[in-house]
Parts: structure tokens; sequence; C-alpha cells
């Protein structure tokens, strides 16, 4: 559980009404064009998000504990997250919500903020399916390697630009994490694109604490709703 919140702000909301009918380079300067306006008006997505946890010995597979979490969920773009737990269960006991106390990160600086066009270097590939959507291959690798800049490949309907999914890790881990990977879906909400639901899997091997240990951590969002910016 000690990473889950690596990743999640990175990548809370997109734009949408992008055209796809351009050539190559256009393509990143509309998504960039887009994801622009949306940082313009909106500072984040709340949303409430069910959680199921599972924590494996890594070396042996086995099962170590489990835990289910509801809660209201506030993603921000240059801040850390803020979340209130609704319900919390470990190992099938119902715990009060206050036992559930994980601390959030710093989010991971974001590829199309127009704040960050130093921090990546941002390749379109060319088409591939996604189970079943025809998407543009994006390439995320950064300039500078750190615990707070992606390493992946980002998704985008053909039709339309539509962000519809992102895969990979951050591009240096924090001592303790041996590997990170995240998988995750979006939908659409008002005029942007947020989180739908998605996987995180990672090693910790923090001896006497962590030893060697993976977890596995599934999350669906709901009830979403724009954070507006304030001006």
């Amino acid at each position: 559980m000690l990473f889950i919140a690596v990743a999640v702000s990175a990548f809370s909301i997109f734009p949408t009404n992008a055209s796809a009918a351009l050539p190559g380079s256009d393509i990143l300067l509309r998504i960039r064009e887009q994801a622009g306006n949306v940082y313009s008006k909106y500072t984040g997505v709340e949303s409430q998000r069910e959680i199921k946890s599972f924590q494996y010995n890594a070396k042996t597979g086995g099962l170590i504990s489990s835990n289910e979490v509801t809660m209201i969920r506030k993603e921000y773009f240059h801040k850390k997250a803020e979340y209130i737990v609704l319900k919390y269960i470990k190992d099938g006991k119902l715990l009060p919500p206050k036992n559930y106390n994980y601390k959030t990160r710093d989010p991971l600086i974001m590829p199309f903020d127009p704040g960050s066009n130093g921090n990546y270097i941002i390749k379109l590939n060319g088409e591939v399916e996604v189970t079943g959507k025809r998407c543009y291959e994006v390439d995320v690798l950064p300039k500078i390697k750190t615990s707070r800049t992606l390493c992946g490949k980002m998704y985008f309907t053909v039709d339309n630009l539509e962000p519809y999914y992102l895969e990979g890790t951050i591009a240096r881990y924090p001592v303790g994490l041996e590997s990170l990977r995240f998988q995750i879906y979006f939908k659409k909400v008002g005029d942007a694109w947020v989180m739908s639901h998605g996987t995180y899997t990672f090693v910790i091997h923090i001896p006497v604490f962590y030893p060697h240990r993976k977890f596995v951590s599934q999350f669906v969002s709901t009830n979403d709703q724009l954070i507006p910016l304030k001006k």
C-alpha cells in the first residue's frame, strides 16, 4: 500500500473535443493545446474510489493480507491528494476508517501540463489496437529520471484523440521500491476525461518491515466531479 498513490494524480484528467484529422506532430500539438485549456479551468477531480489491495510474498506468491477501502478522493495536479475514508475492511474484518492512514505523495510531473514541456521527450509511434480500440501510441520518456517523472506509453483513440489507456512506471524508484507498473483506463466527465479504473502492481523490499512483498491494487472511480480552478 505504501506506493499506491505514486502515479495517481499524474493523469487524473485529459481534454476532449480533439480532432484526429491531423498528421504526425500536429496530433501531439493538439493534445498539448487541449490539455492546456483543461489546466486553465480545473485543478483536479474529486471521485468516490473503491480500492481492493492484496499483499503477497513476492518469492512464494502466497497471499499475506488483503483490504478493501471506499473513499472520497480529491486528486490535484500540483499538490498532494486528499481523501476521506468511508469504509475500511482488512482481511475480511470491518475496521474504523481512521485505521486507514496511508500518506499521499507529491503528484507526478505531468507530460502535457504547459509547465512541464522541458521535462519529457514525447514521441508518436503510430497506430495500434488496445482492447478493441484503434489508438495512437505515444511514448513518454523523462529527460531527467526522478520519482516524480513518468516513463511509459499513452494511447489516444484514432477517431478523436480521446485518451483511452496509460501504462508505465516512474523513472526512478525510491528506496525500498523494487518495481512498479500501473495500467489505467479513462472515461469522459463533462468536457474532460478522468481515470475510470486501473491496477497498480509493485514490489517492496524493506528488511524487517516489508521483506520482498508484492502488492496488487485495483481501483474503480465513480461519481466524478471536476474541481474548478479558483481565479
